[in-house]
């Protein structure tokens, strides 16, 4: 096999667990009449999608995506820009080959366009972790359904509870973040680059 073949191979495993990775869950949501909008964070928990906090709208920024799941770690480069009503994503690997786009116009389904022919869960999945990390509290806690948000006095510390008990844990910075879902046992480190 040549090795043009081999690292195209590779890449295509890479992108597939990189997306699985982003994704809160992946549940059978392939079902006509499912909104969406809606994202299951666990089977009874879920985050209505909403648009941009006034304080993002009009930014956009370039961010590396370090992904472990499974005993393996990935990556991937992100541009993200938030809008009054929506929010695009385009992500490319590390190497600079497009991996896909998608664009979140609030009440909308997201609208996915993807550069190589990927399986993976649906957009809605990669949307919540970013709104989970950067949301505002009042926000989040008006779209959370099951659940419950606390965060620290200075906001860099949250936590999704579960009946009491931990599902998500985030913790903030100013140029880094991590989310780590404990049911799905997946962490995502979001940096920015810019």
């Amino acid at each position: 096999m040549s090795e043009k073949l081999v690292w195209s191979a590779k890449l295509i495993r890479i992108v597939a667990l990189v997306t699985v990775c982003c994704s809160c869950t992946w549940l059978a949501t392939q079902q006509g009449g499912v909104d969406r909008t809606r994202v299951a964070l666990s089977p009874d928990v879920r985050l209505q999608l909403s648009a941009s906090p006034a304080h993002l709208i009009g930014i956009e920024v370039s961010q590396l995506i370090r992904l472990q799941y499974a005993g393996e770690q990935h990556q991937l480069l992100s541009r993200l820009q938030f809008t009054e009503s929506g929010i695009t994503l385009v992500a490319i690997s590390t190497q600079g080959v497009p991996l896909f786009e998608i664009v979140f116009l609030e009440g909308r389904e997201p609208h996915v366009r993807q550069y190589l022919p990927i399986k993976g869960p649906e957009p809605q999945y990669i949307l919540a972790d970013i709104q989970l990390v950067l949301w505002p509290a009042p926000q989040l806690r008006s779209n959370l359904q099951g659940a419950e948000l606390v965060e620290d006095a200075d906001g860099k510390r949250r936590i999704i509870l579960e009946q009491q008990q931990p599902l998500i844990l985030i913790d903030r910075s100013e140029r880094e973040s991590r989310l780590e879902h404990l049911k799905r046992g997946y962490t995502v480190v979001i940096s920015d680059i810019e």
